[in-house]
């Protein structure tokens, strides 16, 4: 839904308010103006090419979703937990950019999943 400006070297972005209301919407004005500053353009081939492993390495993976991300749907990453072993998933109250707008619940999860 979002305005993309498309570039011919097949990058994307979108303008500063676009990436707020997208990505930063739960984060404080100030934060949002900020990191909406720091986006660069997006290149997409490392979405369509294909992984090397035909596997899930049995590693412990932690998947977060955030139930306000106007980007990224969640539901997708919880189907998606399912089918890898052991996985857990976790859903915050938040926008695409927890590290920035749920900085103690977002560092909280990590450091007790570290553990």
């Amino acid at each position: 839904q979002a305005e993309i400006i498309r570039h011919v070297d097949g990058s994307t972005e979108v303008e500063p308010d676009e990436a707020i209301a997208l990505m930063f919407n739960t984060c404080s004005p100030e934060i949002a103006r900020w990191a909406a500053r720091q986006l660069r353009r997006q290149y997409w081939d490392c979405f369509v090419e294909p992984s090397p492993l035909w596997e899930w390495p049995q590693v412990p993976t932690l998947v977060i979703g955030c139930s306000r991300d106007e980007l990224t749907n969640p539901g997708p990453m919880r189907e998606a937990t399912e089918r890898i072993p052991d996985a857990r998933y976790v859903e915050l109250e938040c926008d695409h950019s927890p590290m920035l707008s749920q900085v103690k619940s977002f560092a909280d999860l990590l450091i007790h999943f570290a553990e």
